[in-house]
């Protein structure tokens, strides 16, 4: 879920998910979302950018989540995790961003095994963040727009 977050928004989704009632897709809807919410308040260009960054980035710290992993650092791996999933629910990746919190909490509560478990999984949700993107922009005919036109916000004094 995005941040700031929404209280009402948040119990709703907590209910959905203790129902199992999440469906299918929802995680391609908070891309979706926070996208266009950040093209209205930065314009195309500057949210282009932090997720052309986040992006650059990705392998990097799939990488040093891999590493951290393998030499058995669960310390700095349940670190690692808590950056990966704050930046990626920030910019509405919402399943890499569970993930990362998944991640950290086995760290954080020994579960070792269940932290391998779930690293071994980051690439290919990782893959399927990148389609997800791609398919956000394609939706919007490529630029980044949402449907309707968009005027740059006021600059602030």
């Amino acid at each position: 879920m995005p941040k700031p977050l929404d209280p009402a928004q948040l119990l709703e989704l907590l209910r959905k998910h203790a129902a199992g009632a999440v469906p299918r897709g929802a995680a391609d809807e908070s891309l979706k979302r926070v996208y266009h919410r950040m093209v209205e308040i930065l314009g195309t260009a500057r949210t282009a950018e932090h997720y052309r960054e986040f992006e650059r980035d990705l392998e990097a710290r799939l990488v040093r989540i891999e590493r951290l992993e393998g030499t058995g650092d669960f310390i700095g791996l349940a670190r690692e995790a808590h950056d990966f999933s704050s930046t990626a629910g920030n910019l509405g990746y919402s399943d890499l961003a569970d993930l990362g919190r998944t991640i950290e909490g086995h760290c954080r509560t020994g579960d070792t095994g269940g932290a391998r478990r779930r690293v071994r999984s980051l690439a290919a949700a990782a893959a399927a963040a990148k389609r997800a993107l791609a398919a956000v922009l394609d939706r919007s005919g490529g630029s980044g727009q949402p449907a309707q036109p968009h005027e740059s916000p006021p600059k602030r004094p």
